[in-house]
């Protein structure tokens, strides 16, 4: 197994992670920093590793991998950073 198919592998791996996170940050609040920066860390790098994992597709499995992954952690940033906006467009009022 090449570089790029491992890459490939974790960035499906901290995609999945990240969404856990974002639905667990709903329920809790036990860390002393907001969670959903964290969350929006991972997913960016989720989204890079996915990216740069594009180069090691060589079928379709890991094609379907790789893109399932660049949209599960693209949506996710928008998300945040919408999420982020807003909290302080609500905030202000």
């Amino acid at each position: 197994m090449n570089m790029r198919k491992k890459i490939n592998t974790y960035s499906i791996f901290f995609s999945m992670l990240s969404w856990g996170g974002f639905y667990l940050s709903g329920f809790t609040s036990v860390l002393p920093v907001n969670g959903h920066i964290i969350i929006l860390w991972m997913a960016i790098f989720a989204l890079l590793m996915s990216v740069f994992g594009l180069g090691g597709i060589n079928n379709w499995k890991s094609a379907s991998s790789s893109l399932i992954s660049i949209l599960l952690s693209g949506l996710l940033v928008v998300v945040e950073l919408l999420l982020f906006v807003f909290s302080k467009f609500l905030s202000l009022t």
